[in-house]
């Protein structure tokens, strides 16, 4: 359903899909980047509200 890091799935960064509300971002590779990414400042977890607020599933790092 969801591509995996390593996938071979190009994805680029910030890129937005779906989601409920405004800014949603899913994937992405490098800082600051939503559930998938590799680097500084991740957040996993899908859930990313409106006004850019993050809901974790898993603790940032």
């Amino acid at each position: 359903m969801y591509p995996e890091p390593g996938s071979g799935i190009p994805i680029a960064s910030n890129t937005l899909i779906g989601g409920a509300g405004n800014d949603t971002i899913y994937a992405g590779y490098g800082t600051d980047q939503a559930d998938g990414g590799i680097g500084d400042d991740e957040i996993f977890g899908y859930g990313v509200l409106a006004e850019d607020n993050p809901i974790r599933s898993a603790q940032a790092r």
